[in-house]
């Protein structure tokens, strides 16, 4: 279930880690106050049954509510309608990628200490060859530069609010820097794109 896909085209990259939210989320979020039976958790939905779930009743970050999300994904649909839509290229993301993303994101934003590891460095740089084969392959059919829009599971940076990076002074910086972008580079990020308009 866990893809990254890409959209080429005024944009979508998309990175559906259907792991990271449905067995990673009580990793990050442990102390969420709709907590379910461990049963209700175990327990595995027919599409059906998915289907006729009222998203808005769904315990949040529940296996239930992740499972109905994901009914809706990108890579669902896209075959069907890629007469309709932007190109898209699609490949595997794995666990060790998966968790790699995860501890880069608890020590660079969450600011915990002693995350990542030197498997992680790894998984990443793997995950980034990844993804820039298929800007690469998207690229390849057309004379234009697409831009690409960045989507971790059913959220993209759009529906976040913009967090900087500030990962702890004694991580070092070759993995510091692969941890998100600080408050500074947001700003003049925005800053050149609104001197562009």
């Amino acid at each position: 279930c866990s893809q990254v896909n890409v959209i080429r085209g005024d944009c979508l990259l998309r990175l559906a880690l259907c792991l990271w939210q449905a067995n990673m989320s009580n990793l990050i979020f442990e102390d969420a106050d709709d907590i379910l039976s461990e049963e209700e958790e175990e327990r595995e939905y027919s599409r059906k049954e998915l289907l006729a779930s009222n998203p808005f009743a769904l315990v949040a970050w529940s296996k239930r509510r992740l499972r109905y999300m994901a009914l809706f994904d990108v890579e669902n649909w896209f075959e069907q309608l890629q007469d309709f839509t932007f190109p898209t290229a699609v490949a595997t993301v794995t666990w060790d990628e998966a968790i790699a993303v995860m501890h880069f994101y608890q020590e660079g934003t969450c600011k915990h200490h002693g995350k990542i590891t030197d498997d992680d460095e790894q998984a990443i740089a793997q995950l980034r060859c990844k993804i820039d084969a298929l800007f690469l392959q998207l690229r390849s059919g057309t004379s234009e530069h697409p831009g690409f829009f960045v989507r971790l599971g059913p959220r993209s940076p759009k529906d976040a609010p913009m967090q900087s990076s500030e990962p702890h002074a004694d991580l070092p910086p070759s993995r510091a820097c692969l941890c998100g972008l600080s408050k500074a580079r947001l700003i003049a990020a925005l800053n050149a794109s609104a001197y562009q308009l």
